[in-house]
């Protein structure tokens, strides 16, 4: 299950993002290991993001975008993207 909520400004052909995704694994199976400290087997975490889209009237767009997964204890998760695209 993933809820969204995306909220974007204009100003002269530029796009803030800020996402934050709240998700729950349905299907999750739990982990356990024979000797040592067992997982957290977390079910559900929060993925927040924030970015730049550009936009150009000659067919130039891109965006940089940056995100972050929280709430879960055994996983890290920090993720930077980048896109360019043009037309020809």
């Amino acid at each position: 299950m993933c809820l969204l909520n995306q909220t974007a400004t204009c100003p002269k052909g530029f796009d803030d993002v800020q996402n934050l995704s709240y998700q729950y694994d349905f299907q999750f199976q739990e982990i356990t290991v024979a000797s040592g400290p067992q997982p957290e087997n977390d079910k559900d975490d929060i993925l927040l993001s924030t970015g730049v889209r550009y936009f150009e009237a000659s067919g130039v767009s891109g965006n940089i975008e940056y995100s972050k997964r929280l709430m879960r204890a055994d996983y890290d998760e920090d993720r930077i993207s980048l896109t360019v695209r043009i037309d020809f």
